[in-house]
């Protein structure tokens, strides 16, 4: 009897492991779904801009937070930060939006003196500038829930 016993605590003692291990091993597991859209300031496309949609769920880290950069037409389609994983978190997020950053020759071009191709670069950037209200979380008057009914966004932002 004592081994029966023994042998019941050990499946017991698996199963509550099983249990915890598989519960308890990846964090949250939100719903992803694709989402884009199109950004225009003053009704023009807004080209080259990073929108970001910051889920406003509880438990949601910043590994959640959903970014992509516009086109020529101000199009973009969202992407998990860090990861392969295209979309967004189904939830209320809040959306900034900002001048997508430099890439790396335009940028050491700080360092280097080399300020005629800092200002060509600016200069190439169209419909600018982006007001500051947009770019910065607690400021940004935008949010939009996100779900399988509403996954496409026209964001309109004014100066």
């Amino acid at each position: 009897m004592k081994l029966g016993s023994t042998a019941s605590m050990v499946q017991l003692a698996l199963a509550f492991c099983s249990v915890f291990f598989v519960g308890c091993g990846g964090g949250p597991n939100p719903e992803i779904l694709p989402v884009s859209g199109v950004v225009t300031i003053g009704g023009k496309p807004l080209p080259s801009a990073e929108v970001r949609f910051v889920p406003m769920a509880e438990g949601l880290d910043g590994n959640f937070i959903a970014s992509g950069i516009t086109d020529k037409k101000g199009e973009f389609s969202l992407r998990l930060q860090g990861k392969e994983e295209v979309g967004c978190v189904a939830c209320l997020c809040k959306v900034t939006i900002d001048d997508q950053p430099m890439p790396d020759k335009v940028r050491s071009a700080y360092g280097s003196g080399n300020q005629a191709l800092v200002k060509r670069y600016e200069d190439s950037l169209k419909n600018r500038p982006i007001p500051t209200e947009y770019k910065l979380l607690r400021n940004t008057p935008l949010s939009y829930e996100v779900s399988a009914e509403q996954a496409e966004f026209n964001i309109e932002i004014e100066r």
